[in-house]
Order: C-alpha cells, then structure tokens, then sequence
C-alpha cells in the first residue's frame, strides 16, 4: 500500500530512501509467483469483444517466464522462474477454450514461445485435432526452427510475411544486449522463409542502445539489403524487406536501468542515416516517434513526482496517447513544467550505479548483484548463456522466489520432473495410471508433503481443486481440479483430454 510509505528526495531532486510510516509495512514489496502453472490452467471462459480489435484469437500462455536475458527486456527479467506448462494440459486447455469462446483462432503465447520445449508438439497436436483452427506463434526466435516450425503448423497457409526480431545491426551490439543471434543465423533464417514461399521479411530493430555507435546503425541497412538479395533470388521484384526500427527504452529492472535514453535529436539524426541508407525497390522503412518513446523512459524510470503529471495531462486532454492521431506531446510538456519536472532527467540521464532507485523497494527476483554483473559483461560485448539450456547464472530468483530451478546441465525446464514409476489406478476401472514425478518449486507447496517429495498427478490435481471458489464452480462446469487429471508427465504425448476441462471456467489470473 503506497500510503504506508513516503520518499525523501536529495537537494538536486534524486531519490534518497523510502520511508515506512507504519512498522507492520515489509522493507520489500515481494511478487507473486503462481507455483501451479504446469498443471493449472486459469481463464478458459475468455471475455469474446462484440467489436474487431488487435489480436482477435483466443489465447493460451504456454509458458511463463524467459531466460534468453536479453539486457533491455523488463518482462523477461521480471517473470522469472521460468516455467513450462505441460503438452496435455495445454491441447486440452486450447481446445476448452476454442469451444468455450467461439474462436477460429488460437495463439500459443509467451514471451518467446519457440523457446517452449512442447511446442511442435503442441501445435501440431492442435493442428492434426482441429484442421479449421488457425494456430499463430505471437513471439518467435531468430533461428531455422522457427521457420521450419511455422511451416510445419500451417502447410499451404498464407505466405505474405514472415517477422524477426534481430534487435541490433551488428554482431558487437548484439553481443552487448546479449540477443544471441549472429549474421549467418539471419541469413538463414531468411533463406529458409524465402525457400518456403514468404515473399516478404519483416525485420525489428532498436536504435539509441547503449553504447551504440554510426556503424552499428548503418549496418542495420546492410542486414536489410543482404536479406532482400536473398527474397530477390526466389522470388524476383516481389521480394520485400520491411524494417521496423524503435527507439531503445531503458526499464526498470534491467542491466540497462542506469542507462540514460538518446536525445530525440541524436533519435532522428540516426533515422535520417537509414532513410537515406534505406532506399530503393524492395526496401521500406518505418520508424516510432521518438517524443513518444521519451515520454515512455521518463514514466518507466519515474518516481513517485510523476503521478501528479500522468493526472495533469490526462485533465488537459491526454488520451489514447499510443495512437499516433491521438498523441499531444505538448500536453504532456506541459504537465511536467507545471510540476516543475523534466522528461529528459528521467530519460536521458545516466544513473550511477550506486544512487538509490525508486524502485529498488519492490522484489523483482533477479537480483541487483546479478544486473551489475550483467552490465559489466554489456559493457565489454559478452554474452550470458540462456540457462534455459546451460548452467546456473546466478540471477538471485530461487533466493527470492523460492524456486528451485534446479539448474546443470539440463536447465530449469525440468521443474517438472518425471520420476516414472507408473502406477495402476487402484481399483479396476477407477482410472488411468498416474506417473509419479517430482516438483521443484517453493518450500511449504503441500504438493511436496512426501518424504520423498513425489506423488501422483491425480493427487497433486485433486489439492489444486481445493484453492477453487466453490460458490462459481456450479456454474464454470467442471472445476479446475479436475484439469489435467489424467496427465503422465510434461513428456508424454498429447493424448486427446479435452473433456477434463470442458466448459470449465476460469478464476482471474495473476
């Protein structure tokens, strides 16, 4: 609660200390971590709106959590421990929802859903089960599997065009944000797109990121030629590359939250280079306004000052601001200067390292010590390794969540271990075998009662029912103890338990 706290600011207006008015108030504010996310689905009965809008599918999160580390990404270093949501579960959840909701259309969704070790398998499930539903990849990866696994889900669909996210233009920048793809990757990856019938690539790039020099922005335009040469030897004048380039954000939370933005005029010194390096048949180029992107550092690294100007500017006028007619810069000028603030100082000023943040109060999980060490690698263009497929790398969520990502050789995925061991139902006719499997998560989960810190999926499906609200569940159909009941382990096949979670609802997630 805000009110059980109050700031102090130093006399050149940084942010001192947060001080608590009431004892019985934490010195951190820790998230929630959902410890049931493998085996739990929440939300199956989705609001359907009765008007078109952006992203007009059912959705499905697949997994929650990423480890690619990618430096500038919040969500990616918030919504860590990583967890995967088993195959079963999520055929079964998908299609409750598609019948539930009406939709066509079903999104496999998560912060980079090629990362999710069950999604070919998922999707083609989904696929060869329901032929009429559309089944889109909201975040894909920059790497052959990605287009091979688009592919393989929608054989002859459209090919108009197909999205990557490189981030940066050259390999050194790369390597500073530590996205992990290397040219030859793009450039296969945009051979395998162009081989497969897209006759259109869409490129995303940042620009502004820290420690960004001419180069690295010109060779933005050098990845977009060498890519459209690829589409122009399948597919001739057809071919097209659009390159879509924002403005680097820095975000709380991240190795890069002492790094100060771009000036909005070294932004659109930079556009006007790959304009003119960004021209001729083939190639389009479009940009985000650079005011807009100020003015979402400035609220991103804000303190508590700013809620005065977010009402200020909404009283003048301010609405719908991501829309491009609806955006009033001056409106929001304004609302700072009558506070007596400056957007610039909390965008474009780099932090030292040892002044406190307003924000250092709310437990993020990844530690501060890991952001630093994180920072120092950005600073010298080392990359660190995705602990999704390799050892630990210390980002301090187990100490703080109390997850234990169990992390080697084989990465946190197996959170949900497969013991084997299957067992026969009981009685004749009482039920499929339950396999018996290990969960790696927070100390205190009543799923690890057992000594030996195993039991049956039936049994662990059976405690999750009792955190439902029974006076809904009379309505929603079957509960959600029920979802997944029957589920083996994360690594057995899809196997047709849709009638588990049939019109079952949805209690509100997070």
């Amino acid at each position: 609660m805000p009110s059980l706290y109050k700031p102090r600011y130093e006399a050149d207006g940084t942010f001192a200390a947060l001080d608590r008015l009431d004892e019985a108030a934490p010195t951190s504010v820790a998230g929630r971590i959902a410890a049931d996310f493998e085996t739990r689905v929440r939300g199956i009965r989705q609001i359907v709106p009765n008007i078109g809008i952006v992203f007009d599918r059912a959705q499905l999160e697949v997994m929650r959590g990423c480890t690619r580390g990618c430096r500038f990404c919040q969500a990616g270093m918030q919504s860590r421990p990583l967890r995967e949501r088993a195959p079963d579960v999520a055929v079964a959840a998908a299609e409750a929802i598609l019948r539930a909701t009406g939709y066509e259309e079903v999104g496999l969704t998560s912060l980079s859903t090629a990362d999710y070790t069950y999604v070919r398998q998922v999707a083609s499930a989904l696929h060869r089960r329901n032929p009429g539903v559309v089944i889109s990849l909201p975040s894909t990866r920059v790497d052959a599997f990605t287009v091979e696994l688009v592919d393989a889900i929608a054989p002859g669909g459209r090919r108009s065009g197909f999205t990557f996210a490189p981030e940066a233009g050259s390999q050194r920048l790369r390597d500073t944000i530590n996205k992990g793809v290397s040219d030859e990757e793009i450039v296969r990856c945009a051979e395998l797109a162009f081989g497969r019938g897209w006759s259109a690539v869409k490129l995303y790039f940042m620009i502004g990121l820290p420690g960004e020099t001419t180069e690295d922005v010109l060779a933005i335009a050098g990845i977009c030629r060498r890519v459209l040469e690829i589409g122009r030897r399948r597919h001739g004048g057809r071919a097209q590359v659009k390159a879509n380039v924002s403005t680097f954000v820095p975000k709380a939370t991240t190795p890069f939250q002492w790094d100060g933005q771009d000036s909005t005029d070294e932004i659109e010194a930079k556009v006007a280079q790959l304009r003119n390096a960004l021209h001729g048949k083939g190639l389009v180029l479009s940009w985000h306004d650079p005011r807009s992107s100020l003015l979402e550092a400035a609220l991103g690294r804000g303190d508590r000052r700013l809620n005065a100007v977010i009402v200020r500017a909404w009283r003048n006028g301010a609405r719908l601001d991501a829309w491009d007619e609806h955006f009033k810069f001056g409106v929001w000028i304004q609302a700072f200067a009558d506070e007596g603030l400056d957007p610039a100082w909390y965008a474009q000023r780099d932090i030292p390292t040892d002044e406190h943040l307003p924000w250092e109060h709310l437990g993020a999980g990844v530690s501060t010590d890991f952001l630093l060490r994180d920072r120092k690698l950005a600073l010298a263009a080392r990359t660190t390794a995705d602990c999704h497929w390799g050892p630990c790398s210390n980002c301090g969520v187990p100490a703080a969540t109390g997850f234990g990502c169990d992390t080697g050789d084989q990465g946190p995925r197996q959170m949900l271990i497969s013991l084997g061991g299957d067992t026969d139902g009981g009685e004749a006719g009482a039920g499929p075998p339950s396999r018996r499997w290990r969960y790696v998560g927070p100390p205190g989960d009543a799923r690890r009662s057992h000594a030996d810190g195993t039991a049956s999926i039936g049994a662990v499906a059976s405690a999750a029912g009792a955190n439902v609200d029974r006076d809904r569940a009379g309505r929603r159909g079957r509960p959600h103890y029920m979802l997944g009941m029957q589920m083996q382990s994360k690594d057995a096949e899809p196997n047709g338990l849709a009638s588990p979670v049939e019109a079952a609802g949805g209690e509100k997630s997070g």
